[in-house]
């Protein structure tokens, strides 16, 4: 069984540090950034794995209140990301719970909260969020938010990961095909189908 699912939070292309190089030079020209412009000198921080310098500038954009309500929470979500990376559970908590000041849960941010109970083996816990995340159905168009997977085979697989947990192992299965659903030729889903099959033999 795939114990637990670890998802990084990154984009496929791979990075330059054009643009971190350009905001780094406005910044020491003393340039006062819009919030727009703070908003993606912490993407691009948290891009080069600069995590505290990425948390203060989007904690800097969170503060003007000007930003759209989709990037406010992407904000919220990014911080919560660059404390996992510090090994902060407890701030990366407090920033995905913000989340829910701005608007409804959202899946990426529900499967998050899931696996931080996951990670400390509070199943109820993690039951409850990724249950959220499967409740969804109104996917936006765009946003800086969205993260497919998170709306599709994700919040299934982790569940099925806390079933097999509490030893539930049908209703675990049940999950994990669901998963298999959105996402038939992904090797941990297939791999799991494989566990389940001999689980519920025996």
């Amino acid at each position: 069984m795939q114990r637990n699912i670890a998802i990084t939070h990154r984009k496929e292309k791979a990075y330059t540090d054009r643009n971190l190089r350009i905001y780094k030079r406005r910044e020491a020209q003393q340039e006062i950034f819009t919030a727009r412009d703070l908003f993606y000198f912490g993407n691009e921080l948290k891009d080069h794995a600069l995590y505290k310098e990425a948390i203060d500038k989007y904690q800097q954009f969170l503060a003007t209140k000007q930003g759209w309500i989709e990037d406010e929470m992407a904000a919220c979500i990014k911080i919560a990301d660059c404390y996992e990376m510090l090994n902060d559970a407890d701030r990366q908590l407090q920033f995905l719970l913000k989340t829910l000041a701005y608007s409804t849960p959202r899946p990426e941010c529900c499967c998050r909260l899931g696996a931080r109970f996951l990670a400390d083996s509070h199943y109820e816990q993690a039951i409850y969020w990724y249950e959220q995340a499967i409740s969804m159905k109104n996917k936006p168009k765009q946003g800086n938010l969205i993260e497919h997977i998170a709306w599709t085979w994700l919040p299934y697989i982790q569940l099925a990961v806390c079933y097999d947990r509490l030893g539930q192992y049908d209703i675990a299965n049940n999950y994990n095909e669901q998963a298999l659903q959105y996402d038939p030729t992904n090797k941990l889903i297939l791999d799991n189908q494989q566990y389940f099959k001999n689980r519920l033999k025996e």
